[in-house]
C-alpha cells in the first residue's frame, strides 16, 4: 500500500507541476510531453528505490509516509528543472534533480526502524504473557 501512495504521491506533483513549467518555456511545443517522459522515467526508477529501502521498515500510516515522500522527491525533480537558470544547462538541471529525487527516495524510509527478526530467538514467547 506505501508505494501505491508513493506512486500517487508522485503523480499528483507531476500533473500539477509540468503544465506550469511548460507554459514557461520558450519552445512549448512538446515541452510537456518530454517533462511527462522524464517524470515517468523518473517515477520507475523512484519507486525501485523507495519499495528496495521500505520493504522491511515498520512505518506507522505506511500509506501517508509513502504519500508524503513520493511528493517531496517529485516536487525537488520539477523544482530542479522549473528554477534551472543560464549558468547551468538543462542537462546538468535534470541531473542534479534526478539525483536529489532518487536519493530522497531511497534514503527518507532509512528513517524508520526495521522489522524485528525473531525467527532464531530459542524462547520468542518468554515473557509476552
Amino acid at each position: 500500500m506505501k508505494i501505491v501512495a508513493f506512486v500517487v504521491g508522485f503523480l499528483s506533483v507531476m500533473a500539477l507541476s509540468v503544465p506550469r513549467i511548460a507554459a514557461t518555456d520558450p519552445e512549448p511545443i512538446g515541452a510537456g510531453g518530454s517533462l511527462y517522459m522524464l517524470g515517468l522515467l523518473l517515477i520507475f526508477i523512484c519507486t525501485a528505490a523507495f519499495s528496495g529501502s521500505a520493504h522491511g521498515r515498520r512505518m506507522p500510516l505506511g500509506w501517508l509516509v509513502g504519500l508524503c515522500i513520493g511528493a517531496l522527491s517529485s516536487g525537488a525533480f520539477f523544482c530542479a528543472i522549473a528554477f534551472a537558470f543560464a549558468a547551468f544547462s538543462l542537462g546538468a538541471a535534470i541531473a542534479a534533480g534526478s539525483i536529489a529525487a532518487l536519493l530522497i527516495s531511497w534514503v527518507a524510509p532509512r528513517f524508520f526502524r526495521a522489522l524485528p527478526n525473531n525467527s532464531f530467538k530459542p524462547n520468542p514467547l518468554r515473557g509476552s504473557a
